[in-house]
């Protein structure tokens, strides 16, 4: 669930990434470990949220985790794919780059 006030990409400095899901929830544990995978093509670091930890989040999520946000935003959904997990990193690491067309100008 992607927060209200995302934190935008700086580059240079790690990603937030957030896992929401349970302890017992094997697509959770599957979707962490494609995290892990991906520690070596992106600069991040992950919290674990335990929905059940927040009754506002388990209510909104319930049963549809995992979820995965990069820095509040671009959200990731079941299914987490290791190519949805390489678009949302690449979408979440964009630098706009509009405000450096008319510089040249």
């Amino acid at each position: 669930m992607p927060d209200s006030n995302p934190t935008p990409f700086e580059p240079g400095q790690p990603l937030h990434v957030r896992l929401y899901g349970r302890p017992d929830c094997h697509l959770c544990s599957d979707a962490a470990q494609l995290l892990k995978t991906l520690h070596g093509d992106y600069d991040f670091w992950v919290e674990n949220i335990n929905i059940d930890d927040d009754p506002a989040i388990a209510e909104k999520l319930h049963e549809h985790i995992p979820v995965v946000t990069f820095n509040g935003a671009n959200r990731v959904s079941v299914p987490v794919t290791d190519e949805k997990l390489r678009r949302a990193f690449k979408k979440a690491t964009r630098i706009e780059e509009t405000d450096h067309a008319g510089a040249a100008a």
